[in-house]
């Protein structure tokens, strides 16, 4: 489930103990695992670049649960002789998902607002380029690793929506205050949402060239299909 669950059990139930009853029915079975997480397992970095030697310290919920299953999955990997790697996203976006159901539903119907008027930075990566960076792992063997799979530009979340509705002809959306949004969405996403970070890709990069380096390539690439099927 996602960050917006706000019941701590049910993430529990479905990203620990999902993750554990899916490893004990393929771990005879599969050639190798690669666990796709989150940057919010960082946690809260600061002005630092985050690669893949920053330490792990997550500050959500969601996040914790979503690391307990990482080191589960490390240990009984190891033990059953799985290989196995880490791939940390960024913000996936395509057409479809979370970008259509939450940000492009939204500011079509007016009601998206940007909590704290988005002035943090996030790291996003094409649905593509993201899909690409797991095959390469894969295919590369390149196991007993961990991957952060993000383009080449953080960039404040805000410029990104604004981005998306100069490129739709849609309206600016305003802001809200975190408090407020923290009410609504529940704490963890936005917290999630809101915790500024700057990611270096510079290890997928030696192993999975990416097509869109940074979000305005992508979204002009998305934009422009979504628009082409609205037809």
């Amino acid at each position: 489930v996602t960050p917006l669950e706000k019941n701590k059990n049910v993430l529990k139930q479905v990203n620990y103990d999902g993750t554990l009853n899916f490893f004990e029915k393929i771990k005879n079975r599969t050639k190798f695992f690669i666990y796709i997480s989150g940057l919010g397992v960082f946690g809260d970095p600061g002005e630092d670049i985050i690669d893949e030697s920053a330490p792990l310290k997550p500050h959500t919920d969601y996040a914790k649960i979503r690391l307990d299953a990482q080191k589960y999955l490390e240990s009984h990997c190891k033990e059953n002789s799985v290989p196995f790697a880490v791939a940390y996203l960024g913000e996936v976006y395509g057409n479809g998902g979370w970008f259509s159901s939450i940000i492009l539903d939204k500011l079509q119907n007016g009601k998206f607002r940007l909590p704290g008027g988005g002035e943090y930075y996030r790291n996003y990566v094409h649905v593509d380029d993201a899909v690409d960076a797991l095959i390469a792992i894969g295919e590369r063997d390149a196991f007993d690793e961990s991957f952060i799979v993000t383009d080449s530009e953080p960039a404040l979340f805000r410029d990104f929506i604004y981005y998306i509705c100069d490129l739709m002809e849609l309206k600016r959306p305003g802001k809200v205050p975190v408090m407020l949004a923290k009410a609504v969405l529940g704490g963890d996403a936005v917290k999630l949402l809101t915790t500024s970070m700057k990611t270096s890709n510079k290890k997928i990069l030696e192993i999975c060239p990416f097509n869109y380096p940074n979000y305005k390539k992508g979204l002009d690439n998305v934009i422009s299909e979504i628009k082409f099927l609205q037809r």
